[in-house]
């Protein structure tokens, strides 16, 4: 169950219009409010995933979104579209991204946490991706908060999991400031 860009846009979009009545700034909106707002309140009743909600045709994933739930939305839709960009990929390029893929109410403990963390839903996507990952640093202007997915667990499994391969894909796009600078695991089609 993956997102296209244009999805993970209208889900943004939908936020945008209500983040008033939430009693949010608009361009403070992160995946935790949006898991809250929107995710919960309209997978509940089906016990499903909002991309069900989103499309009847399930698009498999290309790119696996490895982040932080605390960036800023519009932040991480920015790292996403360059993404597309520079890499010249296609509109239907699907991306996994945990709160929009998991069945947040079926979660048995946090992010699908086992004993063994090769059976994760995180782990059986990285595979069917070949282990093409776009990770996303967050910048902050607090100190503490700045590449926080360096500092939490799941995300540096995902790393270690894709820098382990022989040739992995992992993309950095690093938020700083206003731009997003994105680094690449080998040629884009533009630089071949």
């Amino acid at each position: 169950r993956s997102m296209t860009l244009a999805q993970l846009l209208h889900v943004h979009h939908y936020a945008v219009g209500h983040s008033h009545a939430w009693g949010v700034e608009a361009a403070k909106i992160n995946l935790y409010n949006i898991n809250e707002w929107i995710i919960k309140p309209a997978t509940r009743d089906a016990n499903s995933a909002l991309v069900e909600h989103l499309t009847s045709k399930p698009l498999l994933a290309s790119w696996f979104v490895s982040h932080w739930w605390g960036e800023l939305v519009d932040k991480f839709l920015q790292s996403v579209r360059k993404h597309v960009a520079v890499r010249g990929l296609s509109a239907k390029t699907g991306y996994w991204v945990c709160a929009y893929a998991n069945r947040q109410h079926a979660l048995t403990a946090p992010l699908d946490v086992t004993s063994d963390a090769r059976a994760s839903s995180c782990f059986k996507v990285l595979q069917a991706v070949h282990f093409q990952v776009l990770f996303v640093l967050n910048s902050s202007p607090t100190p503490s908060c700045t590449a926080m997915p360096l500092s939490r667990i799941w995300c540096a499994f995902e790393c270690a999991m894709c820098l382990d391969r022989a040739t992995p894909s992992f993309d950095v796009a690093a938020i700083c400031d206003k731009e997003v600078e994105l680094v690449t695991s080998g040629l884009t089609t533009a630089e071949i």
